[in-house]
């Protein structure tokens, strides 16, 4: 499934990360080709994709934020809010809470707590709300 999954996930670059200027839906971080391959008997994005690419997105969006190339997903929560027809969708990550990453009493590790949108591309409707809880690992 990953090869299914990723290999129509464009990610646009870690410097999206740390020197674009997040938007009102935070930072724009990828983009998604939805297929068929990729939907529910209704013709719209399965929700365990929905879930999938939220995870890859927000673990290379927390690596950048807690500088460390070993994080691990905590917690999900996703909000289905409007079916993902095929096509292009966008995905935004922005930090929430204080928007700092806390670190461990000694120094290491960490969490982040992110929300992610996916966005249909032709229109801006929201298709989904995820908010995940990443540590370092």
């Amino acid at each position: 499934l990953d090869d299914v999954l990723l290999a129509n996930l464009k990610y646009l670059g870690p410097s999206n990360i740390s020197s674009n200027k997040p938007n009102e839906d935070g930072t724009h971080l990828a983009s998604f080709t939805v297929t068929t391959e990729h939907t529910n008997p209704f013709g719209a994005l399965h929700g365990g994709c929905h879930a999938m690419i939220m995870e890859q997105v927000a673990i290379s969006y927390a690596q950048q934020q807690l500088k460390s190339p070993t994080v691990l997903l905590e917690a999900i929560q996703v909000e289905y809010l409007s079916a993902g027809p095929q096509g292009q969708v966008d995905v935004f990550c922005e930090t929430i809470g204080d928007g700092e990453p806390s670190s461990t009493k000694d120094g290491g590790g960490g969490s982040i707590h992110v929300r992610v949108f996916i966005k249909e591309q032709k229109n801006g409707r929201i298709c989904s709300e995820g908010k995940l809880r990443l540590s370092v690992c």
